[in-house]
């Protein structure tokens, strides 16, 4: 055992207080606590916390868009013949075909939070603290979608195009919808919303946008489909616009060996495979339209709401004060009319002597009408029946 050394005379046992190094590690320790990002039992890490702040500010409430894909066979089964060789000749089974057998919101959400175009070209994306970076080769190597010719949409002339489709607009002037194009380019424009330029609403009209995107299908136009989808993502970010393609970036964060199956992931709905009986009872509920505007038809009716409800409630409670107060003027009336009647009956008795015998046991009115049943007069006194027995004894004289 080697011996203790001695001890310096004036020197302290004690343990040195903290230096600087110590207060920065304990301050990057909170620094790593502050990075994670927890809910329902997922965690999430962010490299900074100005990422965790940004995350929770612009992100951590955002929509991400219900996933859809679909099957080439299911459209070969429907024989739209039209849109399937345009979907063939884009090779756009790739990129609609994509699933997984699962979706993570959380990491959609991450993902979009950093996600950005480098200066140099490329992309990158940052989730758990890890970055990653991916180019357009990337891209075309998942989807198989074209990455030669134009990233913008086409510019076109829209009603000779409708014209050629068999597309028409509403009397109203209003967008075409559903009811005023073919099966087939509403089948197509199903695919479009829900899938290529997916969004939350409106799935039945075309909008300017969805009339470029389905010329630029049918008409093969020279398309970087590629840098479109990349550039739909983008957009997202700088709007209110719910977050797209959650199968894509799912795949392309497996694909950079992210393990996203973690937490409470959403399990496969028969919701997201677009099948055939999803576009017959689609078709169905357009089958047999004229086109005309909706405005023609009755409207639908309308679900009552809350406020609504609450509504009809005050209005109720409304109606119900109006009939006490008309309640109340009638019961004035009526005390009205008695008073009258009181009136009438005092100047009767003050003027003419109008009283009953009676009158001052009840009510004038009801002892009147007993006096009359009983003894067959109207009205008399003591002295006008002394009168009359007078007058009848001369004339029996």
């Amino acid at each position: 055992m080697p011996p203790k050394k001695p001890s310096v005379a004036g020197a302290s046992t004690k343990r040195p207080r903290s230096t600087a190094k110590g207060k920065e590690k304990a301050q990057q320790s909170q620094e790593e606590v502050e990075r994670h990002y927890v809910d329902d039992k997922e965690t999430m890490f962010f490299n900074s916390p100005l990422s965790l702040k940004k995350f929770r500010e612009e992100y951590q409430e955002k929509d991400v868009i219900k996933p859809r894909y679909v099957l080439r066979n299911t459209l070969v089964g429907l024989g739209f013949h039209r849109i399937l060789a345009a979907l063939d000749k884009g090779n756009w089974w790739p990129f609609l075909e994509m699933h997984t057998d699962h979706v993570n919101d959380l990491f959609i959400r991450g993902f979009y939070c950093l996600f950005g175009e480098l200066r140099e070209g490329g992309y990158k994306a940052t989730l758990n603290g890890e970055g990653f970076q991916f180019n357009l080769n990337d891209v075309h190597t998942m989807t198989g979608l074209s990455m030669e010719g134009d990233e913008h949409l086409p510019s076109i002339d829209e009603v000779a195009f409708f014209h050629e489709i068999g597309v028409s607009y509403p009397s109203t002037g209003r967008r075409p919808s559903t009811k005023n194009m073919p099966k087939d380019i509403r089948v197509l424009l199903y695919i479009v919303t829900y899938i290529i330029t997916p969004r939350n609403h409106s799935y039945t009209t075309m909008s300017a946008k969805d009339g470029k995107v389905i010329y630029a299908i049918l008409k093969e136009h020279p398309m970087n489909w590629c840098k479109f989808i990349l550039n739909e993502m983008i957009s997202t970010k700088s709007n209110d616009k719910p977050l797209p393609y959650p199968f894509f970036i799912l795949t392309l964060l497996q694909k950079a060996e992210y393990v996203t199956k973690v937490g409470y992931p959403l399990k496969p709905t028969s919701y997201w495979n677009i099948t055939a009986d999803t576009f017959r009872g689609y078709l169905a509920g357009v089958e047999g339209e004229e086109h005309e505007d909706a405005g023609a038809r009755p409207p639908p009716p309308i679900k009552p709401s809350l406020s609504s409800i609450a509504n009809a409630i005050t209005d109720m409670n409304i109606n119900v004060c109006n009939l006490n107060e008309r309640f109340l003027h009638l019961n004035n009336k009526v005390d009205n009319m008695y008073s009258k009647v009181d009136e009438m009956q005092t100047f009767m008795v003050s003027h003419w002597n109008f009283t009953p015998t009676v009158a001052r046991e009840g009510d004038p009115l009801f002892e009147d009408m007993m006096q009359q049943d009983k003894e067959h007069e109207i009205f008399g006194t003591s002295g006008g029946n002394e009168e009359a027995q007078n007058e009848e004894g001369g004339d029996d004289a």
